[in-house]
């Protein structure tokens, strides 16, 4: 089999990529990492409808590009080897800390 400089530029871009994922899934493991990533989630639509009614098209493309940045991350550390299961764990932190701000408003 021949080999290619190309190859070698590929294989050098995945051990780059891999290397930038094992980061993200170290940052978003640790405490300050899960309180980050969750208050992301609940912050930036990633359980809610970035539509709402009445809403310019503008809002809606920002919301939905604001998703996606934290779709990405969470993608990011996935394919790092973080579990379905800590992801849960924090989308549950996150819809927590989604209500409880909310309730506090209620009571005001």
């Amino acid at each position: 089999m021949e080999h290619h400089p190309a190859d070698d530029a590929i294989r050098k871009q995945h051990a780059q990529r891999d290397a930038m994922r094992q980061k993200y899934a170290r940052l978003f493991s640790s405490e300050d990492g899960k309180s980050v990533l969750a208050e992301l989630m609940g912050q930036y639509h990633v359980f809610s409808p970035t539509l709402q009614p009445g809403q310019p098209p503008e809002t809606v493309h920002f919301n939905e590009g604001a998703r996606s940045v934290v779709l990405f991350i969470i993608g990011e550390c996935q394919r790092a080897g973080m579990s379905a299961e800590e992801l849960i764990e924090y989308a549950q932190l996150a819809r927590r800390e989604q209500i409880e701000p909310l309730r506090h408003y209620s009571q005001v």
